[in-house]
């Protein structure tokens, strides 16, 4: 179901606080606009773009992964550990 089809069900219903969860805040669809225009990016660069903290702006794009606006993977950092990349 696509999200357009899912407000239209969620607002039939009156479930308002649902259709709440679904939306982009402001914030949230300008990073999503950095994210498509570059096609991809990390939470360092979401931060360093916006000035926001690492933290901030890894919970931002999470959400919107888990909203299903984003897609992401995980990819090997050169020390070893590993960092989320987000693609749309």
């Amino acid at each position: 179901m696509e999200h357009g089809d899912t407000i239209r069900s969620l607002s039939i219903q009156g479930k308002n606080d649902e259709i709440k969860a679904l939306l982009l805040s402001d914030q949230s669809r300008e990073v999503y606009r950095f994210v498509f225009d570059k096609r991809e990016a990390t939470a360092a660069q979401v931060a360093n773009k916006f000035d926001l903290s690492i933290q901030h702006a890894s919970g931002m794009l999470a959400k919107m992964w888990r909203q299903m606006y984003l897609r992401r993977s995980e990819q090997a950092q050169g020390s070893g550990g590993y960092e989320w990349v987000y693609y749309p």
